[in-house]
């Protein structure tokens, strides 16, 4: 990449060609991902990796890793490698002809149709399976935790009442709403 002066990986504030590209077409990832979690009916600010913070989509940012290179890096490449070039501005911001351009191209992309569960999809579609999975899992996770936390508090009612020595207070507690198992 020395022929476009990469200075190496720059996220915020970049201001070389290179690196502009890949957080602008992160950017519409980023909004990708995020509606497809939506639809899914997840919350994009809850996330695993990525430590949840105000106003911070720590879900997308766990989630958008898996489609980086193959819908944004790829993208990129391709737009270097056939000597287009991305104007950037004064301010070393892209210009609008080359965020149009770049825009159009990874939108492209994540229409192009790839192999997925053995049938071809176009990636947004992809991205929207993979992320409908994933709220799958977290609802079948939930209601196994809900078992499990149930079945522990009957549990705990149990060692409660027999480890009770007075017969009178066991029955009372015994027959309480709420402590039977």
């Amino acid at each position: 990449m020395a022929e476009v002066g990469w200075p190496g990986r720059r996220t915020q504030g970049a201001t070389d060609p290179f690196n502009s590209a890949l957080n602008y077409g992160y950017g519409i990832l980023y909004s990708q991902v995020e509606r497809a979690l939506v639809l899914a009916g997840l919350d994009p600010y809850a996330g695993f990796v990525h430590i949840d913070r105000p106003g911070k989509v720590a879900l997308v940012y766990d989630a958008v890793e898996e489609f980086r290179q193959t819908v944004v890096d790829r993208t990129v490449m391709a737009v270097f490698n056939r000597g287009t070039e991305i104007e950037l501005d004064e301010r070393g911001r892209m210009t609008e002809a080359s965020r149009r351009d770049l825009a159009a191209k990874v939108l492209a992309r994540l229409e192009a149709v790839e192999k997925y569960d053995d049938k071809r999809h176009p990636l947004r579609a992809v991205i929207q399976m993979v992320e409908r999975r994933l709220a799958a899992f977290l609802r079948r996770a939930a209601a196994n935790l809900r078992t499990v936390r149930s079945e522990l508090v009957s549990a705990m009612n149990c060692l409660l009442i027999y480890d009770i020595p007075d017969d009178g207070l066991r029955t009372k507690i015994a027959t309480s709403p709420g402590l039977r198992g």
